[in-house]
C-alpha cells in the first residue's frame, strides 16, 4: 500500500479485531446524542421549504426575461405553507417530540430507533404534500385554500404519527398511542372516542373518513373460490395496501416480515396490480444464496447502457420500474465474521446505487430498480437476524408496520421499510 493511501472501515464493534489492529488504528466515533431530535426536524422542514417534491420544478419559467429572486413556484409556495403549519408541532416541546418519547416506552416488534421513526413520519408527510400538489394540478381554478390545507396537514400529522411511531407495535400499544394523542393535542380528532383513530384516514378536504368506506363489495365466482390469487378486500387489506402505495410510489426499498401463510407475497402483488409501470421478478433465497444470483437476475431483465455519466443498468422498457422481490431474505448463512454476503451486497446497491462489475471492474449505476424483501421472523428455525447486516451497517429502517389479523385464518404481517 503506497504511503498516500488510507483505508477507513465502518464497523459495528471490534469483536474480530486483533490487538495489533486496535493499538494502531485511529477511531472516529459519533454519539447518538450529537444529532438531536430538533436538528433532524429542522432539516426536514428546511428541505420541505426549499426543495420541490415534484419533478420539473427547477425549469426556468418561460415567457419572462427576468424573474424576481424572491419569486417561487406554486409548488414551493405550497410546501412552505405546509412547513409553516407543521413547525409548531416540531418544536422542542411539541406534539411530535412528546409522541416520540411516549412511543419509545412501548413494546415494539423491532428495535425502536429515533431515526427510523422520524424517517417514517417524514415519508408519510411528504406523501400528504404530494396529495395537495396533485389536487391543485387537477383543480387549477379552485386550488386548496390555506384554511383547508391547515386542516388536512394537521390531521395527516396525527395519522402519520400513529402509523410511523407505533406501526410496528401490537394493537394494544397502538391503542395506547391513540389515547395518548387524544390527551396531548387540540387537533380535531374523530368524534367517537370508542373508535380508534387507526380506523380513519384523512380526506383531502380535511375530514376524518372511516377506512370501511373504501372496502369494496366483492362477489367471487364459484370456480375461482380456491384460486390462490383471489384477494377478498377487507378493512385491513385496503388500509395496508394504501400504505404500500405510499412507499412503492416513492421507490423506497422495503421488507415484509411475517410468519408463513401471512400473505406477504399476496399483499405485495395485490398492491402492484394497480401500478402498471412496475414489473416484479421473484427471487427465492436460501442458505447458500450469494450475490451472483442478484447479478444474473439483473443481467437477464435489464440492459447495460453506456452514457456520458458511465455505465447504467436499467430495465429494457423505457419508463418501467423493475421490482426485485427477494423472498426468504433472512435465510442466507453468515460467514465466520457474522456477515451475510448477499445482504451486504444489497446494502451496497441501496446505499451507493451501483456496483463494480466483476468482469472489467467498471462501476455500474442502477436506474429504475427497486428491492423488496420478505422473510419469516428470525425466531423461526433456520432464520438469521438481519440486525448486523441492516441496523449496524448504516441501514436505517424507513418504516416498520405490524399488521394485525383481520379475521380467523389470517396471520400477522410486519412490513419493514428501509433506506440509506
Amino acid at each position: 500500500m503506497p504511503p498516500n493511501v488510507r483505508v477507513m472501515f465502518e464497523v459495528h464493534d471490534l469483536k474480530y479485531a486483533t490487538l495489533a489492529t486496535v493499538s494502531r488504528c485511529g477511531m472516529v466515533w459519533f454519539s447518538e446524542d450529537v444529532l438531536k431530535t430538533e436538528m433532524i426536524c429542522e432539516n426536514f422542514l428546511a428541505r420541505l421549504q426549499n426543495i420541490p417534491l415534484e419533478e420539473g420544478e427547477n425549469d426556468i419559467l418561460s415567457g419572462r426575461d427576468k424573474v424576481d429572486a424572491n419569486e417561487v413556484s406554486p409548488t414551493v409556495k405550497t410546501q412552505r405553507d405546509v412547513a409553516s403549519t407543521l413547525t409548531p408541532y416540531f418544536s422542542s416541546d411539541g406534539l411530535v417530540k412528546r409522541c416520540l418519547q411516549h412511543a419509545s416506552t412501548l413494546e415494539h416488534i423491532m428495535d425502536f430507533t429515533r431515526l427510523r421513526a422520524l424517517g417514517s413520519l417524514f415519508s408519510m408527510l411528504n406523501d400528504a404534500v404530494r396529495n395537495i400538489l396533485q389536487y391543485n394540478h387537477t383543480h387549477t381554478d379552485f386550488p386548496i385554500q390555506i384554511e383547508q390545507l391547515e386542516k388536512y396537514i394537521s390531521k395527516s400529522l396525527i395519522h402519520s404519527i400513529l402509523w410511523s411511531f407505533t406501526g410496528d407495535a401490537r394493537m394494544k400499544y397502538r391503542e395506547d398511542m391513540s389515547d395518548f394523542i387524544r390527551s396531548a393535542t387540540t387537533i380535531p380528532l374523530p368524534p367517537n372516542p370508542s373508535v380508534s383513530i387507526l380506523d380513519y384516514e384523512v380526506a383531502i378536504v380535511g375530514e376524518w373518513i372511516p377506512w370501511s368506506n373504501k372496502v369494496p363489495q366483492m362477489e367471487v365466482e364459484t370456480h375461482k373460490v380456491a384460486s390462490p390469487d383471489v384477494v377478498v378486500p377487507t378493512l385491513d387489506t385496503v388500509r395496508h395496501e394504501a400504505l404500500l402505495y405510499t412507499w412503492l410510489a416513492d421507490h423506497k426499498p422495503m421488507v415484509l416480515c411475517g410468519p408463513p401463510g401471512s400473505g406477504k407475497t399476496m399483499t405485495l402483488f395485490s398492491a402492484l396490480r394497480s401500478l402498471p409501470d412496475m414489473e416484479v421478478v421473484g427471487l427465492n433465497f436460501s442458505s447458500a444464496t450469494s450475490p451472483e444470483l442478484l447479478l444474473k437476475t439483473m443481467d437477464h431483465y435489464c440492459v447495460y447502457n453506456k452514457t456520458p455519466n458511465g455505465i447504467v443498468l436499467a430495465p429494457g422498457q423505457l419508463g418501467k420500474w423493475l421490482i426485485m422481490f427477494c423472498d426468504e431474505i433472512n435465510l442466507p448463512d453468515m460467514d465466520k465474521y457474522g456477515t451475510q454476503r448477499v445482504i451486504s451486497f444489497l446494502r451496497q446497491l441501496v446505499e451507493h446505487n451501483g456496483f463494480y462489475r466483476p468482469g472489467d471492474q467498471a462501476w455500474v449505476q442502477l436506474e429504475r430498480i427497486q428491492f423488496v424483501g420478505a422473510c419469516n421472523p428470525p425466531t423461526d428455525p433456520g432464520r438469521k437476524a438481519l440486525g448486523k447486516n441492516i441496523f449496524f451497517l448504516n441501514f436505517s429502517l424507513y418504516c416498520v408496520l405490524f399488521l394485525r389479523p383481520c379475521c380467523p385464518g389470517f396471520y400477522l404481517i410486519v412490513i419493514l421499510h428501509f433506506s440509506s
